[in-house]
């Protein structure tokens, strides 16, 4: 039984490959400033006054400008140690990049074109 649901069925391995360039730039620090923003988040949720208002958006702004300047030193360490810069620089670009899907449509460019003549030749009347 066991040999026939093998035989049916056999055991497949799979290869993950990932997107993302395995660059850390999520220090601890950062994390300890996570932790701090999330707790002011939850303290202004529960009282919300105007001091813990102001406390937790400063500390937001500041979370937000360490994290970007995090990134930017990370990518900047990546691409100074790398032999080719240039392609550093291009894998850099399309691991941020949205990855685009292909639409699955029917129309062809002799109907995309006469769509927008028809659409100007009713704005001319």
């Amino acid at each position: 039984m066991q040999r026939g649901t093998e035989t049916c069925f056999p055991e497949k391995k799979k290869i993950r490959k990932t997107d993302s360039l395995s660059i850390v730039w999520y220090t601890e620090e950062l994390k300890q400033m996570s932790q701090t923003l999330n707790f002011l988040y939850d303290l202004f949720k529960l009282r919300n006054t105007p001091n813990i208002i102001n406390t937790f958006k400063q500390e937001r702004k500041k979370f937000r400008q360490e994290l970007a300047a995090a990134k930017k030193r990370a990518n900047n360490t990546f691409i100074t140690n790398v032999s080719n810069p240039q392609n550093a620089i291009w894998s850099l670009v399309n691991n941020s990049k949205s990855k685009q899907k292909k639409l699955d449509t029917n129309l062809t460019l002799d109907d995309f074109n006469n769509f927008f003549w028809k659409c100007c030749s009713k704005c001319k009347e």
